[in-house]
This record gives structure tokens, C-alpha cells and sequence, in this order.
């Protein structure tokens, strides 16, 4: 009896040691979905299936109510981000030439854009959205799992890792479910590319629109700051140190 619980004991231990070895060296290629640490800049240049002036068209009706403006309906060219200490950018280019920026400091998001020079701060704590989060992780991947690997490729210039999220099978939404017509993009695929040499993304694709990074040395120099968003980073900075002043605990006498 002894001998059979020491034989149980030992696979068990045999087991165990086979899970955190898979865990530690896991199979596949290798894929990073967050941004390495240190300095680091990167853009990325999105392509379109539809065309800008095709969706203007589709939205005439609305557009000439003006329950919507021709601002909603403009799309990213493309995304610059700069991840650096103590400030960090994103600038996003939209077609038809409007700029849009965005400063993070702390856990803190300063933006505006050229036609709206109102500086809009956010609470990033409370109120993020994926856009937002790039310094956790690179936009448009963050769905890549291990188990949606597909193969290796030759694509976009480069050997990738291909994985894909979704039945190609199955892209067409069923027209008598209501929930298909509400939300059709769940049946749209994603896909995504990372180097085989450095496991950084190459590319993704969700349905026929198309996201390319092109990965860049940082700038040595600190991000160069509009006046307005310093402005609003003092203020902010201020109001952080009067509230850490206000909840510090009370100094008693001997």
C-alpha cells in the first residue's frame, strides 16, 4: 500500500513539472501583444475596403438633417504613438486632414483636435478604452490568444505568424435573427501577423479593413508639448497634490 501511494505521489510530481514547463515554454510561435519596456514609437497606417466618399453617400439622408456631421464619419489614416517617460503621444490623422492629439501623463489622457481646441481630460482609472490603453498593449491584437494560431507565412514583406479569430466559413450574417442584423460585426474575421524574428505585430485585419505597424526609433528628446496641454497637466498636477496633502493623516503633538 505504501509503495502504490509513493508511485502516486511521484507521478503526480512528474505531472506537475510537465505543466510548468509547457506553462514557461509555451508552444507556437511567439507573438507580443504589449508594448516591451523602455522607449518605444510606432505608427500604424490603416486601408479601407469601402471608400471615404461612399460612405458620405450611404449617410446623405442624415447628414442633411444633421443628426449627423460629416466629422462622425471620418476614419483614422493613420495612428502615431510614443510611448516615453514622463509623457507619452498618440496622434491620429483622419481623412480629409484633421488632426486629433493626445497626451498622457500618470494615468491621465489630454486630447484635442485642430478643430476643437478645448482640451478634454480623462480619467484613464475610470474611463479607459482600448485606444487608450496602448501603453498596456498594441491596438488591434489584443484578441490573439495562443489557440488562434493558424501557421507561418510569408506576409507583408516579412515571415509572420498568422492567426486568425473567427470561421471563414461563416462571414455572412443570417438576415431573419435579429441579434445578426444588430450586431453583424461579430461575424466578421480578425486576423493578425506578427514577425517570426522579433514576435512584434506586422499587420491586422478585422473584415476587409487592413492595419499596418511600422515600428521607429523614439525620439531621444522629451515630446515636444502644446502650451494649452502643459496648461491643463499644471492644473491637474496641483489638484493631485492638494488632494495627497488633504487625505495625508494628521500630524498629533508629543
Amino acid at each position: 500500500m505504501q509503495a502504490h501511494r509513493l508511485r502516486h505521489q511521484v507521478a503526480l510530481l512528474v505531472l506537475a513539472t510537465a505543466m510548468c514547463t509547457n506553462a514557461q515554454n509555451p508552444a507556437g510561435p511567439k507573438f507580443v501583444l504589449a508594448p516591451p519596456a523602455g522607449p518605444l514609437a510606432w505608427t500604424v497606417a490603416y486601408t479601407y475596403k469601402t471608400s471615404a466618399q461612399s460612405i458620405v453617400d450611404a449617410k446623405k439622408d442624415d447628414l442633411a438633417s444633421k443628426s449627423l456631421l460629416l466629422s462622425d464619419l471620418t476614419r483614422p489614416e493613420k495612428v502615431r504613438y510614443i510611448i516615453k517617460k514622463p509623457v507619452s503621444s498618440r496622434t491620429v490623422y483622419f481623412e480629409g486632414g484633421v488632426k486629433q492629439e493626445a497626451y498622457y501623463v500618470g494615468n491621465y489622457e489630454f486630447r484635442f483636435s485642430e478643430q476643437n481646441k478645448e482640451v478634454l481630460t480623462t480619467d484613464l482609472n475610470s474611463y479607459p478604452d482600448l485606444d487608450q490603453l496602448f501603453r498596456q498593449r498594441f491596438p488591434g491584437v489584443a484578441w490573439v490568444t495562443p489557440k488562434l494560431f493558424v501557421k507561418i507565412e510569408d506576409a507583408h514583406g516579412e515571415k509572420c505568424a498568422y492567426f486568425r479569430d473567427g470561421n471563414p466559413a461563416k462571414i455572412d450574417p443570417n438576415s431573419t435573427v435579429m441579434d445578426a442584423i444588430i450586431d453583424a460585426s461579430k461575424y466578421q474575421i480578425r486576423e493578425a501577423w506578427f514577425s517570426v524574428q522579433t514576435g512584434l505585430p506586422v499587420a491586422f485585419k478585422v473584415g476587409q479593413d487592413l492595419g499596418r505597424y511600422q515600428f521607429e526609433d523614439s525620439p531621444a528628446s522629451a515630446i515636444n508639448v502644446p502650451a494649452n496641454i502643459q496648461a491643463e497637466i499644471g492644473k491637474k498636477a496641483k489638484y493631485e497634490a492638494y488632494l495627497k496633502q488633504r487625505n495625508a493623516p494628521a500630524v498629533t503633538g508629543p
